[in-house]
């Protein structure tokens, strides 16, 4: 998908140029005349969104006729305005890959709302797109994601019927991301979960698989262990890990933690039922002895601050406005935050 340039994001306006007067800050706006010109101008600029306008009679089904709408829909933000469209034509449109049809506004105002519609359609194709590249991981940690855990848990439940040897799967529950998201910020927390996945990475064996189970939870698969006891030492040894303080822009902050472990055999034989059980245990059990000293919660570390002591309000950890490029989750999330106002006045 092509970048949004410094000016905005770009887009491409067919069949009426007073459309493009509602764009304002934040937006690059260009019009052409014809299906013909839209082609062209495809093929000569990089755009983010097309918007096409068609006042006339069967305005849909002309724009479903045009042969190269599936090719730009998979690629662009394709918002499409039509008097009064019909429900049957615009579920045609979003087979073909339309994100949006909109009736026709009946005053100038109105138009201002399908400027709002365009921006929530560029954002919604970027992540979207970012899905896509990402549907084996977890994008917030760059783990695997739960059902790639899980189905590699499957093959292993599986070979552990032919050759039977103790496995166990742990799941570490966090909590006190919204206390560090509360004080610095969403990138703030966003950062504190990347770090805290690559210590419960760096923890672990390289034939231990850990993936993201949900928002703060994690479950490790030990494929293998001598002793079924093994896994209540590798439980402890992650609770140590996890519980040190990480520095997050100015702050350093603590996790309360949590965990629960199910043995296969003692606990079942299919996968899906040793991770429910985990994830029960997890939740049931108390924290460990240095997260109670904090409630349970996440503590923001005395002293730990640069700031002037007498500073009542924390640092924000926020970014600086980037272009958006897909790079990574964190500046998707930035960057959909500074998704243009279409009621805001250049």
């Amino acid at each position: 998908m092509p970048s949004s340039s410094s000016a905005g994001i770009p887009v491409l306006i067919l069949g009426d140029e007073q459309a493009g007067q509602v764009f304002g800050r934040g937006f690059h706006v260009q019009h052409c005349a014809s299906p013909e010109g839209l082609s062209e101008a495809l093929a000569a600029g990089a755009f983010e969104a097309v918007l096409w306008v068609h006042k006339e009679e069967h305005g849909l089904q002309r724009v479903a006729a045009w042969p190269q709408l599936a090719q730009v829909a998979a690629e662009l933000a394709v918002v499409v305005v039509a008097q009064q469209p019909s429900l049957k034509d615009s579920l045609r449109l979003v087979q073909l890959g339309v994100e949006d049809v909109l009736p026709l506004p009946a005053s100038a105002s109105g138009w201002t709302g399908i400027a709002r519609a365009v921006a929530l359609s560029v954002a919604r194709k970027r992540l979207g797109e970012l899905r896509r590249k990402g549907g084996s991981i977890d994008l917030g940690t760059g783990l695997p994601s739960r059902q790639v855990w899980l189905d590699h848990l499957h093959q292993l439940c599986a070979l552990r019927e032919r050759e039977p040897a103790p496995m166990a799967v742990v799941v570490v529950s966090l909590e006190g991301g919204q206390t560090v998201e509360a004080r610095q910020g969403a990138q703030a927390r966003a950062l504190l979960q990347r770090k805290l996945a690559v210590r419960l990475r760096a923890a672990l064996r390289a034939s231990d698989v850990v993936g993201t189970v949900s928002v703060d939870t994690y479950a490790v698969l030990l494929s293998w262990m001598e002793s079924p006891t093994d896994a209540t030492l590798v439980a402890a040894k992650l609770v140590r890990t996890l519980e040190q303080p990480i520095r997050i822009g100015t702050e350093r902050s603590a996790v309360a933690v949590r965990t629960g472990i199910s043995r296969y055999g003692d606990d079942g034989v299919d996968g899906a039922a040793l991770l429910r059980t985990a994830l029960q245990r997890a939740g049931a059990n108390e924290p460990s002895a240095q997260s109670r000293q904090r409630g349970g919660m996440a503590t923001w570390v005395e002293g730990a601050r640069t700031e002037a002591a007498n500073d009542p309000e924390p640092a924000r950890f926020d970014a600086p406005e980037t272009a958006f490029d897909g790079q990574d989750a964190e500046s998707m999330l930035m960057d959909l935050r500074e998704l243009p106002d279409p009621q805001r006045p250049d």
